[in-house]
């Protein structure tokens, strides 16, 4: 079934309301009775609004779940990174990615994104392990920053 967008089903439900509460095609002249039917039809439109509304919203609910698995898992993958460096050594290229050729504007380039990658403001949602980890490797990128940028000044 083709769905209207959730905006235009919000306005066609308020279009059907108020031309149901103002046209006289059913109990309204009863007076006060008349009226009752009136808010339960706008009622009914509105939960069957809420309910659209929250349908249509759980795929995104889904798609935030499956953003956060990626996440993990690109943690994952950073925490073997760093296994894998810090088994390495502590060879300044190796703990920023370069290789020896590359020249300076590169290896800053480098440091820059990886300085905003482990940086503490883009990791101070995670657990305190996590940080301490994004700590360390910080203190690392930094330390092999300023020792390549001595040796190609």
């Amino acid at each position: 079934m083709n769905q209207l967008p959730l905006w235009a089903t919000k306005y066609l439900y308020i279009g059907l309301g108020a031309a149901y509460f103002i046209l006289p095609w059913d109990f309204d002249m009863a007076g006060f009775i008349g009226r009752l039917d009136d808010l339960a039809v706008i009622a009914f439109l509105y939960y069957r609004y809420q309910k659209i509304k929250k349908e249509q919203s759980q795929p995104q609910q889904d798609t935030n779940e499956q953003q956060q698995t990626r996440t993990e898992d690109q943690r994952q993958q950073s925490r073997q990174k760093q296994e894998s460096t810090s088994q390495q050594g502590n060879d300044p290229y190796v703990v920023l990615g370069v290789s020896r050729e590359d020249s300076l504007s590169h290896i800053e380039k480098r440091y820059k994104e990886l300085a905003r990658q482990y940086h503490p403001d883009r990791v101070n949602h995670l657990g305190p392990e996590l940080q301490d980890m994004a700590h360390q490797k910080m203190l690392a990128i930094q330390e092999a920053y300023e020792i390549l940028k001595k040796r190609h000044a």
